[in-house]
């Protein structure tokens, strides 16, 4: 049988080791809580990115709906342009095709070149 300082040793040394266990409990726990809160500080930084990025790719993408109107109103003015050019060279050529059929006047250079060949 132990004596009661033995057993009073024994106490002491579990009691000893049960305070080491809760102190390294204590500090794991601490260790752990700062893990979290450093995860959910990460991740509240994380979605202000994205929040922002999202931001940026919609300004972005507002950006670009607005250049394609733009772009799509020259196309049509040019379009518009091109089909006035077209008339307006069809009409050209059509002059040019009734001027050259037409004939000459009667008092026109060539009756005047016919006239003084004739007299000489």
């Amino acid at each position: 049988m132990k004596s009661s300082t033995d057993a009073r040793e024994d106490l002491e040394n579990r009691l000893i080791e049960q305070s080491r266990l809760v102190n390294e409990s204590e500090s794991e726990i601490r260790r752990l809580c700062d893990e979290m809160e450093s995860s959910r500080k990460a991740e509240n930084d994380l979605r202000v990115a994205l929040i922002e990025i999202e931001g940026r790719g919609n300004a972005a993408a507002e950006d670009l709906i607005a250049d394609k109107a733009r772009l799509e109103a020259a196309l049509d003015r040019a379009n518009g342009e091109r089909a006035r050019l077209v008339h307006e060279l069809a009409a050209l050529k059509r002059r040019q095709n009734e001027e050259t059929r037409a004939p000459e006047p009667a008092g026109g250079a060539a009756f005047g070149k016919r006239v003084t060949n004739v007299a000489a």
